[in-house]
């Protein structure tokens, strides 16, 4: 596959402006207060903004979604009488999400009027398993045998639940989507091992997912073809509801797919590859994004592409890994903006977002 590589005005470091505005690009996760406490939050440009609730002492924030400006977060918090209450804030109102016992959301997302999440909870033979929240109910999804973990949830327009994730199955990390409370193996056997000569399973992640009206496209990683040690390489790759077989987004590199985003009939995935090839010395990731039709688009001196989605008109990338920075970068198609402030450094960021704006 040929690489159209798109350079920014300094190879060798990234330039950026303080701060663009509020509003577009997110980072979340928790740092630490001079009492030594974690303390949940987000950041939105530069501004920090912590998340409270009654009781809480403690947490952390594993998922962001952002739109029409309303922030919405999911993790976990803890009072002086419970630890690790699994929880969404929408804006700065703590919601308490049902739960037996443990349980942790990863991902969330909000439409028509409701919010959801998704993740892990213990079931009664201490099995972890997926779950999903509408709201605060619980949602149990079907028990696949194998420990499973939901890392994405979306909703179509007509009200479908879509989850995905990747289970710990006998063929390594598996990777699944739940439509409603319906299981979907997505690890078909269609790799051709060239030194047995038989098809074998692909293993791997679902990490996002987004709509073109009621069709879902997933995004993540799964491990393709053979490299010439006798290894299957990992490769960034899709798929989609009616064609569930893995779609590699680039063959020739190691790399993965972080994020999906559907915008103007056209779907984004951001990522990374190895733009050396899978058997090399320096092993380096560059952050990179694909859309549908055309090649890879490289964003030098950065290594993955946390977030991706479109603003006002404007392509947005959320990037980690930039050289010399310790926090998250975001680009516009044209320039680079800080993510976070002097304190992100010592912080632990765990998600990231591109704000959404409902369709009128």
């Amino acid at each position: 596959m040929l690489c159209c590589f798109f350079l920014v005005s300094c190879e060798k470091e990234i330039d950026t402006n303080p701060e663009k505005e509020t509003g577009i690009a997110f980072c979340a996760g928790n740092y630490t207060n001079n009492s030594g406490y974690q303390i949940p939050c987000y950041w939105s440009g530069t501004k920090r903004v912590d998340l409270t609730g009654e009781g809480l002492i403690t947490g952390i924030v594993n998922a962001i979604y952002v739109k029409d400006g309303v922030v919405y977060c999911a993790g976990t918090y803890s009072t002086l009488a419970r630890s690790g209450i699994p929880c969404y804030w929408e804006g700065d109102v703590l919601h308490t999400l049902d739960a037996d016992s443990y349980a942790v959301p990863y991902c969330i997302t909000h439409t028509n009027g409701e919010t959801y999440t998704a993740g892990e909870y213990l079931d009664e033979s201490s099995k972890v398993q997926s779950c999903y929240w509408k709201g605060e109910e619980m949602h149990k999804l079907a028990n696949q045998g194998y420990k499973s973990q939901i890392a994405c949830i979306g909703v179509s327009p007509s009200g479908i639940v879509f989850c995905g994730g990747s289970n710990s199955s006998s063929y390594s990390g598996s990777p699944f989507y739940y439509k409603n409370d319906i299981y979907h193996n997505l690890s078909t056997r269609d790799i051709l091992n060239p030194f047995s000569n038989e098809y074998e399973y692909h293993s791997g992640e679902v990490n996002g997912l987004d709509f073109i009206g009621e069709e879902v496209f997933f995004g993540g990683s799964g491990e393709g073809v053979y490299s010439s040690h006798d290894r299957l390489q990992p490769q960034p790759g899709k798929w989609k509801e009616d064609d569930i077989s893995f779609t590699a987004l680039s063959l020739e590199f190691d790399g993965n797919c972080q994020s999906v985003c559907a915008a103007n009939g056209t779907v984004y995935y951001g990522g990374s590859l190895d733009p050396d090839g899978p058997n090399n010395a320096n092993k380096m990731q560059t952050a990179c994004y694909w859309s549908e039709g055309s090649d890879v688009r490289y964003l030098p001196d950065g290594q993955l592409v946390q977030a991706i989605g479109y603003y006002n008109s404007t392509l947005y990338c959320i990037v980690t890994g930039a050289t010399a920075k310790t926090s998250p970068v975001y680009w516009d198609g044209s320039q680079w903006y800080d993510l976070g402030s002097a304190d992100t450094g010592k912080a632990q960021i765990r998600c990231y977002a591109i704000a959404r704006k409902s369709k009128t």
